[in-house]
């Protein structure tokens, strides 16, 4: 389970008390997309074939630039204390959550 939230892991060790808003999202969108370019490589590599996902694969590409547009509105307008809380806010939800559905599963 943990190998499947590496997201959240990552952004544990990200502060945007120490490197604002602006970089740590920045920081954690490249690290992600390193990290799904090597999962795209492996999955390749281990004969899985994205072309029968194709519909869904450009529906998911769709959001992702969607979700990208909006968050980025929405960062924009949020000053940098309270971003800081809320990032902390929501990485110890997620926290939780995963410590939940370890102990229930």
């Amino acid at each position: 389970m943990f190998l499947g939230a590496t997201g959240p892991l990552l952004a544990a060790f990200l502060s945007p008390a120490r490197y604002g808003k602006s970089r740590t999202v920045a920081t954690h969108a490249a690290c992600m997309s390193l990290q799904h370019a090597i999962k795209i490589a492996a999955f390749g590599l281990l004969g899985y074939v994205v072309l029968a996902w194709l519909p869904q694969v450009i529906l998911m590409i769709i959001s992702g630039i969607l979700g990208t547009a909006l968050g980025r509105g929405l960062m924009l307008r949020i000053p940098e204390p309270l971003f800081a809380r809320a990032f902390q806010a929501v990485l110890t939800l997620l926290a939780a959550r995963l410590l939940y559905l370890s102990l229930i599963g």
